[in-house]
């Protein structure tokens, strides 16, 4: 894997969001590992050296929710960013550890390519929308 892609986990035991978030991603250059668990997710983090960030839904299955994976990519692997975004609560600020971000539900490619770049500190992407598709808000 080149290291001009930056490598993202997207976390979500939602299929369907989980894709349509990872290919958001892909489409805009990163290189995309996705996980339907916190428990699989924590597998891959421990295994990708290549990691730059994980994407992470709150309300997941297995022996963390969201909050508390960021919590343990902050004190395991800090270089690591963390997205957390939910489409049914809004964490207060104070919950969310240093390398976080929280993004609401429903949110359009654009907003989650620039939540990304802000976090990796590169220049937004634009999804490539091959097909003539919109920018519609992702919800779920």
């Amino acid at each position: 894997m080149s290291t001009s892609r930056p490598t993202v986990l997207v976390v979500d035991d939602e299929p369907l969001i989980r894709m349509f978030v990872a290919d958001i991603l892909s489409d805009a250059g990163y290189a995309v590992i996705e996980a339907g668990s916190t428990d699989a997710a924590i597998d891959i983090i421990e295994d990708e050296a290549n990691l730059k960030a994980v994407v992470t839904d709150i309300n997941m299955p297995g022996g963390a929710d969201g909050i508390e994976l960021a919590r343990r990519i902050a004190r395991s692997h800090p270089d690591v960013r963390v997205l957390v975004v939910s489409g049914r609560m809004r964490p207060a600020t104070y919950t969310l550890p240093e390398g976080s971000t929280f993004l609401g539900k429903p949110f359009s490619d654009q907003q989650l390519l620039d939540s990304m770049a802000g976090m990796l500190g590169r220049a937004p992407g634009r999804r490539r929308v091959p097909d003539g598709g919109n920018d519609a808000p992702m919800t779920g």
